[in-house]
């Protein structure tokens, strides 16, 4: 997925869960494809701890894929991922972490 085709458009925080909505816009014309990596996660910023996620609704997660028509073509999506703790006001959302330093 290209960071700047994807924008969050809502972040929804319970007790029971983390709710990122986003847009995803197709900038590859026709056969541009979509899809979510099963390992994302999120996690609070400069933190090692790691909450896996839940769901996925409008996106399918690899290695199924959406084939877009045209360049221009949205995509609204959610992921759902476990409630974090009160006092966490900002996060990284990671799709795949790449581990060589």
């Amino acid at each position: 997925m290209t960071s700047n085709s994807s924008k969050i458009i809502n972040i929804e925080s319970n007790s029971q869960q983390v709710k990122i909505d986003f847009r995803y816009t197709n900038r590859h014309g026709f056969g541009g494809w979509v899809r979510i990596n099963p390992n994302c996660f999120i996690r609070p910023a400069g933190s090692d701890l790691q909450y896996t996620l839940l769901e996925a609704h409008g996106i399918p997660i690899a290695p199924k894929s959406i084939t877009f028509k045209r360049n221009g073509d949205i995509l609204y999506y959610t992921l759902t991922f476990p409630a974090l703790s009160e006092d966490i006001y900002e996060i990284d959302i990671i799709e795949e972490e790449n581990d060589e330093t």
